[in-house]
């Protein structure tokens, strides 16, 4: 199914609802399909299978990994239209019991969330609609002036959207980040420090094994943004005909430029590093692991792991994929005591 007729599907399933909240928020499941026309969304199918792998390989089974810097929404609210491998066992009647492939789509919509203390909105990650701080999202005509801050990018809650009329939108939880001043004295400037959080009222109704699967979904929408925002390795372009796209916005509301198509980008000139490097700029695109470093406790982002002060290191991304992939596969293990 294409990612417009899914969406455009979705949202009618999402209006028929009754107002039923969502998780720990006040939102609803009709407010969440009226949300899905004022959301900018990206297929990521032709990416999906090789950003899984760089989010295991990133974050493995290690929940306290923070998310990437890079973590940051494009537009206000986005929808990640992606496929999902599911393995299935199939018994058949004359052959031998095989394990079998299912691919399905799945929508992940990331939505702003506007952070409160003591019940007084934090204005550094509320829109600011003429001179107000707005809660989430915000609608607004071209004659009103909105402002959005940084902040508001990088605080979001992920609900994962199945395309069926008896399910609601599924909160997997959220990305937080909030700002910390410099430890040194001569300098004035703000740290981001991003966090991986759970929906309390989702959590606490859930085994453990459902838990785990939103950690790693949470982890992979990290992954996503954090490919989606390196320019260098992806492009995006118009998803779906003019005519289909002036037909949702006619029919639906839909915007008619929302909706993008993720691919790798192949066709962008890749130099070499060094101009004595003469095979760097050959390397097939592959993820450089991210790892914990033994710190101090004054150096910025220093967190305390295990009794020792340890900072995070990004892993990134190298090589270009015009010259194909390098598969990383990560293999947990568990230590013995």
């Amino acid at each position: 199914m294409e990612m417009m007729e899914y969406v455009e599907q979705l949202a009618k399933y999402y209006d028929a609802w009754p107002d039923v909240q969502i998780g720990t928020s006040s939102v609803t499941v009709p407010e969440i399909g009226k949300l899905l026309r004022n959301v900018h969304y990206y297929d990521c199918r032709g990416i999906s299978e090789y950003t899984y792998e760089a989010s295991l390989s990133e974050y493995g089974a290690d929940f306290s990994i923070p998310p990437s810097i890079d973590t940051i929404l494009p537009a206000p609210a986005i929808g990640l239209f992606v496929d999902v491998k599911t393995k299935v066992i199939h018994n058949g009647q004359h052959e031998p019991d095989s394990v079998m492939e299912n691919t399905q789509d799945n929508l992940i919509l990331l939505m702003p969330m506007t952070k409160k203390v003591n019940g007084e909105i934090i204005p550094e990650t509320a829109a600011i609609k003429n001179n107000k701080p707005v809660v989430g999202y915000v609608e607004h005509n071209d004659d009103e002036e909105v402002e959005y801050p940084e902040l508001f990018y990088k605080n979001f809650v992920a609900l994962s959207c199945w395309l069926s009329p008896n399910t609601m939108p599924h909160p997997m939880g959220a990305i937080e980040c909030f700002q910390t001043a410099c430890p040194q004295d001569d300098c004035d400037c703000k740290i981001d420090v991003f966090k991986f959080s759970h929906d309390l009222e989702t959590f606490k109704n859930q085994t453990q094994e459902a838990r785990d699967a939103d950690s790693t979904w949470l982890r992979h929408v990290a992954s996503f943004l954090k490919v989606i925002n390196k320019p260098r390795f992806v492009k995006t372009t118009p998803s779906g005909n003019r005519q289909r796209r002036r037909g949702l916005n006619r029919g639906m509301g839909f915007a008619v430029d929302a909706w993008h198509r993720v691919s790798w980008n192949v066709d962008k000139p890749v130099n070499a590093r060094e101009p004595f490097d003469e095979t760097f700029h050959k390397m097939p695109l592959h993820f450089n692991k991210g790892h914990w470093k033994r710190a101090e406790q004054h150096h910025p982002k220093s967190v305390l792991r295990d009794g020792q002060w340890r900072t995070w290191i990004e892993g990134y991304w190298a090589g270009h994929p015009a010259f194909g992939f390098k598969k990383q596969y990560w293999t947990p293990t568990k230590k013995i005591a």
